[in-house]
């Protein structure tokens, strides 16, 4: 497999702080096939999360070139890059993020409605969705209403919902047990085989690494 779908360049991200300049990355070069699931390796502050976020267009390096799916990213204005996030990307977050005053349904539902999906296709996607993931007796359901585990898959859900070509995990096990983490892990992994969905983990845990294909490790803002 030797087809690139995310590249970076030379990539260094600096950060102003109280105490003058924060490299959080520094000449970073990467790459990663489509189709591949990769963890991301590393103790905090070591640049992992930062790595991920220009991956998914949430930042703009401050030097060097990041190319996802031929698509330019440091070049980028906002608009593109909420149009490429939209379009290319599902996260998923260790705190999970859903509206807490929405039902399970509402909730996966918001990034089609933002995309512009119709209503007879967020609903069908919805049904695909929450049979695969085993949540089908959720929907109606609010996040108060559920388990950590539970949560988590209503977001992998929530991340899946555009038929992304690629999912960005934070930490996606980091506040569940371990079973629960396992349960999850056994998700993304089937995500990866069965749809060819390139999957980006950052992680500490070495176990969440073993279901990959590879690892990038990284300290202090350089590869190791």
């Amino acid at each position: 497999m030797d087809n690139k779908i995310i590249i970076l360049d030379k990539v260094t991200k600096l950060f102003k702080s109280r105490k003058g300049r924060v490299v959080a990355l520094d000449n970073v070069s990467v790459s990663i096939n489509d189709g591949e699931m990769v963890a991301i390796m590393g103790p905090s502050g070591s640049g992992k999360s930062t790595l991920l976020n220009i991956i998914g267009g949430l930042e703009k390096p401050s030097h060097g070139q990041v190319i996802v799916d031929n698509i330019k990213l440091d070049k980028q204005s906002i608009a593109g890059l909420t149009k490429y996030r939209r379009k290319l990307v599902g996260f998923v977050f260790q705190s999970y993020y859903l509206q807490p005053f929405l039902t399970v349904r509402r909730n996966i539902e918001l990034g089609a409605m933002i995309s512009r999906m119709s209503k007879r296709q967020r609903k069908d996607r919805i049904d695909v969705l929450v049979r695969e993931l085993d949540i089908v007796e959720l929907l109606d359901r609010y996040p108060r209403q559920l388990s950590g585990g539970q949560v988590q898959r209503v977001a992998i859900a929530r991340a899946l919902i555009n038929n992304p070509k690629i999912i960005l995990a934070d930490e996606p096990t980091g506040n569940l047990d371990s079973n629960n983490g396992l349960a999850v892990m056994n998700i993304l992994r089937k995500i990866n085989t069965d749809h060819g969905t390139t999957i980006v983990i950052v992680t500490h845990d070495h176990r969440v690494a073993t279901f990959c294909d590879r690892v990038i490790n990284i300290n202090q803002g350089q590869l190791v």
